[in-house]
């Protein structure tokens, strides 16, 4: 099984500080469930979105 490994910068860091503690955690929370399975997992737990859903709603913007 290949398990994802988040690697992130002072970008992330920033968003991260800019979160209140609870929603941090949540975001951390997830970050490390999708670490301990896989991406397609994530997935089709709804963890992640499709990132061409994603993308489709940047577009609309």
């Amino acid at each position: 099984m290949n398990h994802p490994k988040f690697k992130w910068g002072d970008e992330f860091e920033r968003f991260l500080d800019s979160l209140s503690d609870k929603e941090a955690a949540k975001i951390l929370s997830i970050i490390d469930k999708i670490e301990k399975t896989d991406i397609h997992t994530a997935m089709r737990q709804e963890w992640v979105k499709n990132c061409r859903e994603i993308y489709m709603k940047c577009e609309q913007v």
